[in-house]
């Protein structure tokens, strides 16, 4: 999970805004011929049996479009989901900080 630079946090919404947003998502899957978090850190290399790359590249214009914070993670969590591994998972900031206080 990425923390958004507070000052790039939407005035009262309590959530990044969509440009920080955005490079969380450069950070996790990359960027053209840049290797992101998924990239670099996926244990299985065969990405289990998935076009890594193809997905990434699949889903690069719709997460570029996304018109809210909301929508943005929705695809992102859809994106890694696409994987299939029970171990691996992507949630918004919102979701972790809610887990961390129930833990």
């Amino acid at each position: 999970m990425f923390d958004a630079d507070p000052a790039q946090t939407a005035r009262g919404a309590g959530r990044p805004c969509l440009a920080a947003e955005r490079t969380a998502h450069r950070r996790l899957v990359g960027r053209q011929n840049k290797r992101g978090t998924v990239d670099a850190y996926y244990l299985d290399r065969t990405f289990a049996g998935v076009d890594w790359p193809a997905l990434r590249n699949a889903f690069e214009a719709r997460v570029r479009g996304a018109q809210s914070v909301e929508e943005f993670y929705a695809l992102i969590v859809q994106m890694v989901a696409r994987l299939g591994d029970q171990h691996t998972r992507y949630a918004p900031p919102w979701q972790v900080a809610t887990e961390v206080a129930l833990a």
